[in-house]
């Protein structure tokens, strides 16, 4: 799973450019899961064809608005 493409597949268009910039500085999982969380988005009739769609968390937008101060 490369979360990079699953960022420009599956993300809200809005959310991309925080959710890069996230990635770029927070890519370690325990970093990452502070800063951004995914939704399981069914795509098939199997319970197991899912899409990961990311989305910032509060804290990750807070990081991202004010990326010029960090």
């Amino acid at each position: 799973m490369n979360v990079r493409d699953e960022i420009k597949r599956h993300a809200a268009p809005e959310d991309r450019a925080a959710l890069e910039w996230l990635f770029d500085r927070y890519h370690w999982d325990w970093q990452w899961r502070f800063v951004a969380r995914c939704e399981h988005v069914r795509y098939g009739h199997r319970s197991y064809e899912t899409n990961r769609k990311w989305r910032p968390t509060e804290e990750g937008w807070v990081l991202f608005n004010h990326r010029e101060e960090v």
